[in-house]
């Protein structure tokens, strides 16, 4: 019998808005000013608002409290049933809705209005949800309180009672809890300690409201900002995680939790919408969290994108959703002849600025959580681009420390002398045949479209640039390869460097330019290795030892056979025009002598610095690395064409060999004779 009074005041208040004849004299009055109490004055729209809203809650909470005290069952079942009372809930239910839970959504969110069950209100439509200069955080706190004693209401006894406001209002609850975790409220916003109340509400909801439910919460990410919120609400909802700030809004950490749950969330495409559509949503969203300046945002957003997307084929292959709009947005950068046409007279320069947010972005990516499987996949299809950058920025500034750290990592990881050797055959490489990487005014790295061939520049000129790139490969090769690979990219330097005048007798090229200057690069860059690596060599001596003998016994004998020519019968004087004339083709020219010199000097320096305490492979014969070492610096010895400097090393090297020879056969003669 109480709990059948407690419907008699809400039958009087709700009055102006449930009966024609008291609506029709109210006409053009909202529904909250047919409730307010007008002798209450002063009180602005929202206030009233909210007095109503309270009033409904307190009716609801006073029939609940008096249900449950009601002693007789049978009595609680009718007074609930009965459809009068029925009737004033459903209004109380519509008011609190309408009036106080859809204003406060985020356009989009919740059942239209239209499509909702209609109203037990006269009259009675939501406020206009449309404009969100609503969403102030003053709304946010309402929405906050009107949910959570919703939210009682609906999951506490009694059943009969708690089952009729679910048929009503539990839609309109789960559109309210998902604005409250998901919404872009500000820092200082209740969403983070409505998050606990929104999984007990998920958690007790029945098992056929729970896939609509979860299918809705997958396209939450596809909002705007709606990645940075996800994030936030799983920083918040993941057990024992410390949260740190997420940039401006919402919260995240690094833990491994957050991490692995954010990563299979968001690199799992909702089944109602195409992998496309999907993608080509959030990717810009990720690829903007990586430039926030908090650092845990950055390192969630990398693992997502590194250990989550694109560490899957079905999303993270080449020509795949992932791959297209989370990697190509920064190949269009850094490389855009890989990616456009030939550029026109309308082709825009990409500038520095742009060039380093691409850096920053793809180092987060590849560096933060380092992936080797997808470092390998998107590095490969970089390396002469960021080399350039690395070799053209100065190394105070940031380009050069992100592409530098950027190769080494590729480097090491792929373990492989192949990349490394790409990248000094092409030392030079400053972009395609339609995109050239320059210093702007300010020095920084930009790359420029080259309309007309005329913009190329000379070969030449690209020869300037050879010696610091020179140094920057040899630092390269120093802090990212093993010995293994060092000593097979340094055997390929050294045979384009030792073997010049070899390389270019067998050359059968009609343009020997590119010859020469490949040709020349490999003496600067071996004039750095000799420098500044011969200790990577030290590990693995013989394929070094056995390239110089091989030349410096290709030089003996091509000398030795000119020398000969040189000492034949005179030549007729009918020849003598013809000897003239072809004299640019001789075999051994002044330059050669030069070049044999060089060669000498550097071979007897590398010499110098291996046999001492060279360890032969074990695989050869007893002696016979040394041995050919010891005939060729003798053979050597004869020549008078050689520097002092030369001669000394020689001679050392050659007393130092037969004394560790030491065998009778071999001709000590030679040697004692050139020392004296």
């Amino acid at each position: 019998m109480a709990a059948s009074n407690k419907f008699a005041a809400p039958g009087h208040w709700l009055r102006p808005v449930l009966h024609k004849e008291a609506i029709m004299q109210a006409r053009g009055t909202s529904v909250i000013d047919k409730l307010f109490e007008l002798e209450i004055s002063g009180s602005d729209d929202s206030h009233r608002r909210r007095l109503v809203l309270e009033k409904s809650l307190s009716i609801l909470e006073d029939i609940r409290y008096a249900l449950v005290v009601e002693a007789d069952n049978k009595a609680m079942a009718e007074t609930i049933n009965l459809s009068s009372n029925r009737r004033l809930l459903d209004a109380l239910l519509d008011l609190i809705s309408l009036e106080g839970i859809y204003p406060c959504l985020q356009s989009g969110v919740g059942v239209p209005v239209e499509r909702r069950v209609k109203s037990i209100i006269q009259n009675g439509t939501a406020a206009d949800t449309s404009n969100d200069q609503l969403l102030t955080l003053s709304n946010s706190h309402l929405l906050v309180d009107i949910v959570s004693r919703l939210c009682k209401l609906v999951t506490a006894e009694p059943i009969e009672f708690a089952s009729m406001l679910q048929q009503r209002v539990l839609v309109d609850i789960v559109a309210a809890f998902a604005q409250i975790a998901y919404g872009p409220q500000s820092n200082d916003s209740p969403s983070v300690g409505s998050v606990s109340n929104f999984e007990k509400f998920i958690d007790s909801a029945p098992d056929w409201l729970k896939p609509p439910i979860s299918r809705m919460l997958s396209l939450l990410p596809m909002r705007s900002d709606g990645v940075r919120q996800t994030i936030s609400f799983i920083s918040t909802s993941v057990p024992g995680a410390a949260s740190h700030e997420i940039g401006e809004q919402g919260q995240a950490t690094s833990t491994f939790e957050v991490l692995e749950h954010s990563s299979k969330l968001l690199s799992t495409v909702p089944s109602s919408v195409s992998a496309d559509d999907y993608f080509a949503s959030i990717a810009p969203q990720l690829l903007s969290i990586l430039d926030d300046a908090d650092k845990d945002s950055r390192r969630v957003a990398a693992y997502i994108v590194s250990r989550g997307i694109l560490n899957g084929r079905v999303t993270g292959a080449p020509g795949t959703p992932g791959w297209k709009y989370l990697v190509e947005p920064l190949f269009q950068v850094i490389r855009p002849g890989m990616q456009q046409d030939t550029p026109s007279e309308h082709s825009q320069a990409i500038t520095s600025q742009a060039l380093r947010t691409a850096l920053r972005r793809l180092s987060t990516i590849l560096l933060s959580h380092p992936n080797p499987a997808v470092l390998k996949r998107v590095m490969a299809r970089l390396v002469l681009p960021i080399w350039a950058i690395m070799g053209e920025a100065r190394d105070t500034f940031e380009e050069f420390q992100l592409s530098s750290h950027l190769l080494q990592s590729f480097i090491t990881e792929a373990d492989t002398a192949a990349e490394l050797i790409k990248i000094v055959d092409n030392i030079r490489w400053s972009g395609e045949s339609q995109w050239a990487y320059k210093r702007d005014p300010s020095m920084r790295i930009e790359i420029v479209p080259l309309i007309d061939k005329r913009d190329i520049e000379d070969k030449v000129v690209l020869m300037k640039v050879v010696p610091m790139r020179a140094s920057r490969f040899v630092d390269l090769l120093g802090s990212s390869a093993g010995n293994q690979d060092a000593v097979i990219v340094i055997f390929h330097v050294f045979r384009g460097w030792l073997g010049k005048s070899q390389a270019q007798a067998e050359s059968i090229e009609t343009d020997k330019t590119d010859l020469i200057l490949r040709q020349t690069i490999c003496t600067l860059v071996g004039l750095q290795l000799v420098n500044r690596q011969l200790s990577k060599i030290s590990q693995h001596p013989s394929p070094i030892i056995d390239l110089i003998v091989e030349f410096l016994d290709y030089r003996v004998q091509h000398k030795g056979k000119n020398d000969r020519q040189k000492e034949s019968s005179e030549v007729p004087m009918t020849e003598l025009k013809t000897i003239t004339a072809s004299s640019e083709q001789a075999n051994w020219s002044v330059e050669d002598e030069k070049d044999f010199r060089e060669v000498v000097e550097v071979s007897l320096n590398v010499l110098k610095w291996l046999l001492p305490d060279s360890k032969i492979d074990s695989g050869s014969p007893p002696g016979d690395p040394l041995e050919r070492v010891y005939f060729i610096l003798l053979s050597l010895s004869r020549e008078k064409t050689l520097s002092s400097s030369s001669e000394h090393e020689l001679r050392n090297l050659i007393s130092r060999l037969g004394t560790t020879l030491n065998e009778p056969s071999y001709p000590q003669t030679e040697a004692t004779h050139l020392a004296c």
